[in-house]
């Protein structure tokens, strides 16, 4: 068989000078510079009052996504339970990643435009004793919201973690950590 070289850059392109000079500019990185520390400590702090909270603020760089998987990751081992209370795409998306992490998911569904029924969610967390309960505030398609409040209340009740997907409402709408 007969091979080729290819060459997988753009090009060929001659560069002029004034680029090549630019390019041996140091700009920093702004992760690492002091400028840029200060501005993400800032932003933390700004982001724990509007939350409402004292707890440790962590800004994630990139689409929401990230976030949702990070937090899953973080918190969880294989084989830990999930509740995920589920009323549109991403909270049975939520419920179908911690599954694809190897927990043990139930999910507690409820129709694509439904707000979700606490008291349906408070039976299932008692009987099923979930390390962490999912749910999302504003299911994007729909705009419904979930009643954060008592299902917090719920997971206190079982003594689980509470994992909230407020990608949607996040600054929109109040959200009390």
């Amino acid at each position: 068989m007969q091979t080729y070289d290819i060459g997988l850059v753009p090009g060929p392109v001659s560069v002029p000078p004034e680029l090549r000079a630019a390019y041996q500019i140091n700009y920093g990185s702004a992760d690492l510079e002091d400028e840029f520390l200060r501005l993400y400590q800032r932003c933390e702090t700004h982001l724990g009052k509007i939350l409402a909270t004292r707890n440790r603020v962590v800004i994630k760089t990139g689409e929401g996504m990230i976030a949702l998987w990070s937090a899953l990751k973080s918190v969880l081992r294989p084989g830990d339970k999930v509740l995920a209370v589920a009323n549109g795409v991403f909270g049975y998306g939520i419920g179908d990643m911690a599954q694809q992490l190897g927990m043990e998911v139930e999910v507690v569904g409820f129709g694509h435009d439904e707000v979700p029924d606490p008291q349906q969610v408070r039976e299932v967390a008692k009987r099923f004793r979930p390390r962490l309960v999912t749910a999302v505030h504003c299911e994007t398609p729909s705009g419904t919201l979930a009643p954060l409040q008592v299902i917090g209340e719920v997971c206190q009740e079982v003594e689980a973690l509470f994992y909230v997907d407020f990608v949607s409402s996040g600054g929109g709408v109040e959200v009390l950590v």
